[in-house]
């Protein structure tokens, strides 16, 4: 039987079946002839078309890798992490209000929450013992805020700019619906959206 050979193919391995049936005939035979036995033989032989071969490659696929954004990208209108409160004062003028110095018992640091709610921005300060020299340890931005980072984003800006203003810095696991993270939970930049356009940031660590 002539097998069909495909461009691509694979020849599956047929089975010989032998089939042997023995067959005593009814009388006694005649001296010298034996056994009657009778053998029949089926082979099957074909072969099967296979469009194309199917590769299974078993190795995981790599998650994207986020890369760490840059320091000047995480700060906005000039306030960034680590900023004095000498020099927040100078940017922003005294806060409306101050919340009361606290020990944040995560990190032992004495964290107290500035406020200017009419220029939308809120700075947790923090200092190493009670009576130091705070400094910005996490700062949200909320409207009316103006304040842009150096590649222009900022509260109202649109989701596809985000994207694209950080490029490989967006964690794309993390970043869902309404959500952007750029750079890692740890310490970085959070971006709350409605509609597809920014109504809050947060620039810090959102997990310890």
């Amino acid at each position: 039987m002539r097998a069909y050979r495909a461009p691509m193919r694979a020849r599956l391995v047929w089975s010989l079946l032998l089939v042997a049936g023995c067959k005593k005939a009814a009388d006694p035979p005649a001296a010298g002839s034996g056994s009657a036995v009778a053998i029949t033989v089926i082979v099957l032989d074909a072969a099967v078309p296979i469009d194309a071969a199917v590769t299974i490659d078993a190795t995981p696929e790599a998650p994207d890798e986020v890369v760490e954004p840059k320091t000047s990208d995480q700060g906005f209108g000039g306030l960034a992490l680590g900023l004095t409160a000498k020099k927040v004062v100078a940017k922003l003028g005294e806060p409306e209000s101050k919340d009361e110095i606290a020990e944040e018992g995560a990190t032992g640091l004495w964290v107290s929450n500035w406020h200017w709610p009419k220029q939308g921005v809120e700075l947790a300060m923090a200092a190493g013992k009670k009576d130091g020299a705070p400094t910005i340890n996490s700062l949200t931005l909320t409207p009316p805020s103006v304040l842009k980072n150096p590649r222009g984003i900022g509260i109202g800006s649109r989701r596809d700019d985000v994207l694209k203003a950080f490029g490989k810095a967006v964690d794309k696991t993390a970043s869902k619906g309404d959500e952007i993270l750029i750079g890692s939970v740890y310490g970085g930049v959070f971006f709350d959206l409605k509609d597809q356009k920014v109504i809050k940031i947060f620039v810090g660590a959102g997990a310890e």
